[in-house]
């Protein structure tokens, strides 16, 4: 039996997706989740959820936007995040500041794309009570030790905003992590027994090539 020469399919696939702004990979789709609205998600703005008046609402903030915006499938992608590694961010040449995100993770079996680098844009003329999320992050980062390991730490309980760190050098704990998600719920009255995904949010990120 004559085999199929599918290269010419693969190639065009690749074209495809390194010429597309829009992302087209399945954000967080698992069974049993409930997906976060449009409504939802401006509620936890409304409601005072995310922020930055302190340290925890800072980096539970941060935790929710990138799960938002980037294709971060599990607890697990959050652990493993550097700054400097797979996480950046990044100033182009007119002074603008963009999030990058690197997904080093093992390829997939059957994934015929390379590893991808995911750009975060600020949010320039958008509506709704959601501020920048570029700038919450940048935010984040200028509050936390250069030279923690992880990109999550863990905040200092009495931190004053006037001190110029709210963070500790020692990484947020693989439990506590685990349950961010279940301190939004619980501070905006959902259900935290539920797993939330953000299938229905529209994302603001581009994929670029990695170099």
């Amino acid at each position: 039996m004559r085999q199929l020469d599918t290269r010419p399919f693969r190639e065009a696939l690749q074209q495809r997706v390194r010429s597309s702004d829009v992302p087209l990979w399945p954000t967080n789709n698992y069974a049993g989740k409930t997906a976060i609205t449009p409504e939802m998600d401006a509620e936890l703005w409304q409601k005072g959820v995310l922020g930055c008046k302190n340290p925890r609402q800072l980096i539970l903030t941060v935790y929710y936007l990138l799960s938002k915006y980037f294709p971060l499938k599990s607890r697990d992608d959050h652990r493993k995040l550097s700054l400097g590694e797979n996480i950046f961010l990044c100033q182009d040449h007119q002074g603008n500041y963009n999030v990058q995100w690197k997904d080093t993770r093992p390829p997939r079996k059957y994934d015929m794309l390379p590893p991808r680098t995911y750009r975060l844009l600020p949010a320039e003329g958008r509506r709704g009570p959601e501020p920048c999320p570029v700038e919450i992050i940048k935010m984040y980062i200028s509050l936390r030790p250069r030279d923690a390991p992880a990109f999550y730490c863990a905040w200092m309980r009495k931190a004053a905003r006037c001190s110029g760190t709210w963070y500790m050098s020692n990484p947020v704990g693989c439990n506590q992590l685990r349950q961010f998600m279940r301190y939004i719920a619980a501070d905006a009255g959902w259900d935290t027994a539920t797993r939330y995904s953000f299938t229905s949010l529209t994302p603001l990120t581009s994929r670029l090539d990695s170099r």
